[in-house]
């Protein structure tokens, strides 16, 4: 299932290298050691318009052209389990980058700024990146309880570039 961390077969209930990411107590299931590549890519298109001024620019008296972006999200797993007590412990360790993309909205405009588009008042080109690392350990009490906890450290990074003062300048004349 794109953009999905470790794919359909991991959920709560399936002991295998994606339950470090969903339940660490499934990976005390797994037998013998197991490992992951897991990539998705996602394809996104954003359209937005403006409904502000009934979706009129006051400066143009014209309605607000529609910002399109078109993004592309890389989601990956890189896992593996192995068992360090046979049918008693496991451990694991799963790095994934949960969201990678950004959005340039000047797609939509044919020239370079100043932008006639409502994205003149917004963020016109973003880029997140996230990183995280999870060491895991899954535990077998009795044969059908299985304790597991995950230690989540996470990189976030969010870089946006606006297009105009933050303050607002709409409906100001040049100069204003």
């Amino acid at each position: 299932a794109p953009g999905v961390i470790a794919g359909p077969d991991s959920s709560a209930a399936v002991g295998n290298v994606g339950a470090i990411h969903w339940n660490p107590a499934a990976i005390a299931t797994v037998k013998g050691v197991q490992a992951v590549i897991d990539a998705n890519m996602m394809f996104v298109r954003v359209d937005a318009t403006a409904t502000r001024n009934d979706g009129i620019d006051p400066n143009t008296g014209e309605a607000y052209k529609v910002a399109e972006a078109r993004v592309q999200v890389p989601v990956a797993l890189l896992g593996v389990t192995w068992q360090a007590i046979p049918d008693r412990l496991t451990l694991g360790v799963g790095i994934t980058d949960g969201f990678v993309g950004g959005a340039d909205y000047s797609a939509s405009e044919p020239d370079k700024p100043p932008y006639t588009g409502h994205q003149r008042y917004h963020a016109v080109t973003t880029k997140i990146i996230t990183a995280q690392i999870r060491p895991a350990v899954g535990l077998t009490v009795v044969e059908g309880l299985h304790l597991g906890g995950t230690l989540g450290i996470q990189y976030n990074q969010l870089d946006a570039l606006a297009a105009s003062n933050i303050l607002g300048t709409e409906g100001l004349s040049p100069g204003e």
